[in-house]
């Protein structure tokens, strides 16, 4: 299963500004998946003249921006005092979408915002086993919360967002069934909400590169309309260099 380039993810939802004015305002939320256990404080400002919008979230949190005028907005992002991103978001009118704030945090004294050329080039070069010393800058994926399919049965989607490992394949399995939710995707991409699991429960299983047994194992538990995000992010230890995380579903309006 391809992953999406998360500038054609960020570009798309920037895209849709200008097109759905009509339908009333967007719907954003916003997830802490920094690969440090870091709480962040967040600055959400309109270029349209709208008072700023301030908010911290913890490690794993999830915080609901509520709704949005269309329009394009500017994310700062901050540990204490230091900035560690500066982006811009695009808000379509009727959108519902999920921005998840991804990376490490750079060390006292190295540039947390822009990367440095050595960093840039080791990456070209070296790939995602490259590790610059500010080539895992924190960033923003945004991922759109299509909320009208699948009625009956839950929707997946995985976003590999663990610095510094091997393309993740991520399964989910029960009574011998087998369901392919990403393969071989790298850090840091978006698989698309387009693969189907029938309500209950099943075991989610991440595997690293070519290894035979998974890195990490979780229980999931998925009911029908659901839209299920799944996390890989860096594990706590070397023996456990990957975690799944789930982020809470979203369901369409009854």
């Amino acid at each position: 299963m391809a992953g999406r380039s998360l500038l054609a993810v960020a570009a798309s939802v920037i895209a849709l500004a200008g097109c759905h004015a009509e339908r009333g305002p967007g719907v954003i939320r916003l997830v802490s998946a920094l690969a440090d256990p870091h709480t962040v404080a967040v600055t959400v400002t309109p270029r349209h003249g709208d008072a700023a919008r301030n908010l911290k979230v913890g490690p794993g949190g999830v915080a609901e921006l509520g709704a949005l005028a269309p329009g394009v907005y500017d994310i700062a992002v901050r540990v204490g005092e230091r900035p560690i991103l500066r982006d811009a978001l695009g808000v379509g009118g009727g959108s519902r979408v999920t921005a998840v704030l991804y990376g490490r945090v750079p060390a006292a004294g190295v540039d947390a915002t822009e990367p440095t050329t050595d960093a840039a080039l080791i990456r070209a070069l070296g790939g995602a086993e490259a590790r610059p010393v500010n080539g895992d800058l924190p960033g923003l994926v945004v991922v759109s919360d299509d909320l009208r399919r699948a009625p009956d049965a839950a929707k997946v989607r995985v976003i590999a967002l663990a610095p510094g490992v091997s393309p993740v394949t991520v399964a989910a399995a029960r009574d011998g069934e087998r369901v392919t939710l990403a393969s071989g995707l790298a850090y840091p991409q978006a698989t698309e909400a387009s693969t189907e699991l029938a309500p209950g429960e099943w075991t989610l299983t991440v595997t690293l590169g070519d290894a035979a047994s998974a890195a990490a194992k979780r229980d999931l538990a998925v009911a029908r309309r659901d839209l299920v995000t799944v996390l890989v992010l860096a594990g706590p230890s070397p023996e456990e260099p990957v975690h799944a995380y789930v982020i809470p579903s979203r369901r369409p309006p009854r």
